[in-house]
């Protein structure tokens, strides 16, 4: 079964769709995410790039993160909303932020990344696959 994924920013402006399931899903403690969000973590959905879809006008802010991999989020330039992931450790895919995503979507984590960068107050639960720092695909 094939459903449609929508996501989009706060304002409308961009919109992304896809027409396959999520390759993987995780929460991102690391500072990058975490200076991003405005947020102590991030959930992240990723999926194969070709069979997304963008709209919409974005800027991009490329850095280096603690992986040492080359990475790029892109934000709606009418609202400033997060929207996506982009790294060269995880080529050919598309991260989509969690909250962005429409509709019923489960957000199911398959672990959570970046853990020793992990907020002291947050509390990853019991049982939950965690990294130190980055998941290997």
């Amino acid at each position: 079964m094939n459903e449609t994924i929508t996501a989009r920013c706060q304002c409308g402006a961009v919109k992304f769709t896809a027409n396959s399931q999520p390759l993987i899903q995780f929460v991102c403690h690391c500072k990058d995410c975490q200076t991003a969000a405005g947020q102590p973590f991030v959930g992240l959905v990723f999926f194969k790039r070709k069979y997304a879809d963008i709209s919409g006008e974005l800027s991009q802010h490329k850095f280096v993160a603690d992986s040492g991999k080359a990475t790029a989020r892109d934000y709606c330039v009418q609202c400033d909303t997060v929207m996506f992931d982009h790294s060269e450790g995880f080529p050919g895919i598309i991260g989509v932020m969690q909250e962005r995503i429409l509709g019923d979507f489960e957000f199911l984590p398959h672990c959570h990344v970046w853990v020793k960068s992990k907020l002291d107050e947050i509390v990853i639960p019991e049982g939950a696959t965690q990294y130190q720092e980055s998941l290997i695909l």
